[in-house]
């Protein structure tokens, strides 16, 4: 009878709570991370922190994103639930490891925990996503934001990873790219990818030789969602990169994955603006390089090669849309 009791008070308890108790990913794919739930939240924690309504000014949400996030007037408030304590970890990590950077990522500002969530709350990037401004650039813009990621992701690249970051393993690395390998048909035949381009895989993997460089640290969703630009008077200007919580330590070209489907999509003058500002265009011209990015697209963490045809230029095998993906023209 008494625990019960407990229980019942345990859910009546929940029932006074602002945000959704979540206890699953399927009792997250179902929550609407725009709910006005999560704007009274971060009001009650803009008040614990003693940021008055004045300073935080209008509470608002992006245009998209996985988790949720509110934003006010010169900072962005983003929510994790219970069961995403790794996404919590890496957002952490990263942003620390960078907060020496600001012209690459947002400033960590304060982290905690509000009913069974917990938040980080960092500062508000200038400017929009790439995303939002794409359709209305001109073809001269587009590639100039696509020189700015470039440089600016080598500048991440190139920044000395301490062990005591919690994202740097090098046995991590080669561990994850073990269990990715083994899983990677089974993964892509589980999501419905036609039978020619299935059967393909386990021989071009095992044909590609992937780089043994030394491992840095890596955003892993490099794409126009999670850049940030300002426009004056038509000058575009990189503001930083977000979104950290699937950031990990690897292979610089394991981040080029994400760009040729999500930044450049195809477009051989984008991705050679990309490559340019990176300043590795002779080797991205190789038809080796091309291989071992598709390779690590394929095994990315969240690949969907299915998906990426719905949008991508189509080929008969992976290596026709290696090197239609990754192609930089003449």
């Amino acid at each position: 009878m008494g625990i019960a009791c407990r229980d019942i008070s345990k859910w009546l308890g929940h029932l006074l709570e602002m945000l959704p108790l979540i206890t699953s990913q399927e009792e997250f794919s179902k929550i609407d991370t725009r709910n006005v739930c999560f704007l009274e939240a971060a009001r009650a924690i803009f008040t614990k922190l003693g940021v008055s309504a004045e300073a935080s000014g209008d509470l608002s949400f992006p245009s998209n994103g996985s988790l949720p996030v509110v934003l006010a007037r010169v900072s962005a408030l983003k929510f994790f639930p219970p069961i995403f304590p790794d996404a919590l970890e890496n957002e952490i990590s990263a942003l620390l490891f960078l907060s020496n950077q600001p012209a690459l990522a947002p400033q960590l500002l304060d982290t905690g925990s509000f009913e069974d969530w917990h938040y980080v709350l960092m500062g508000r990037l200038q400017g929009q996503c790439l995303k939002a401004q794409w359709d209305n650039l001109s073809t001269d813009q587009r590639q100039e934001a696509c020189r700015q990621v470039g440089r600016s992701l080598r500048q991440v690249h190139g920044l000395p990873v301490p062990k005591t970051l919690s994202l740097a393993s090098a046995d991590s690395w080669k561990s994850f790219l073990k269990t990715q390998t083994a899983g990677c048909y089974a993964r892509h035949e589980k999501i419905g990818l036609r039978e020619d381009l299935l059967q393909q895989i386990p021989s071009f993997l095992q044909s590609v030789k992937l780089d043994d460089e030394g491992p840095c640290f890596l955003h892993t969703e490099v794409m126009r969602d999670h850049v940030f630009f300002t426009d004056h008077g038509g000058q575009l200007s990189f503001q930083g990169f977000i979104d950290f919580e699937p950031s990990m330590t690897g292979a610089a070209e394991y981040d080029f994955a994400s760009v040729g489907v999500f930044l450049s999509s195809g477009n051989p003058a984008a991705l050679k603006a990309f490559f340019k500002g990176y300043g590795c265009l002779d080797r991205a011209a190789q038809p080796d390089f091309k291989r071992r990015v598709m390779a690590y697209l394929l095994l990315h963490k969240y690949s969907n090669l299915k998906w990426y045809l719905q949008f991508m230029p189509d080929a008969k095998s992976l290596d026709e849309l290696a090197e239609l993906w990754w192609s930089i023209g003449e």
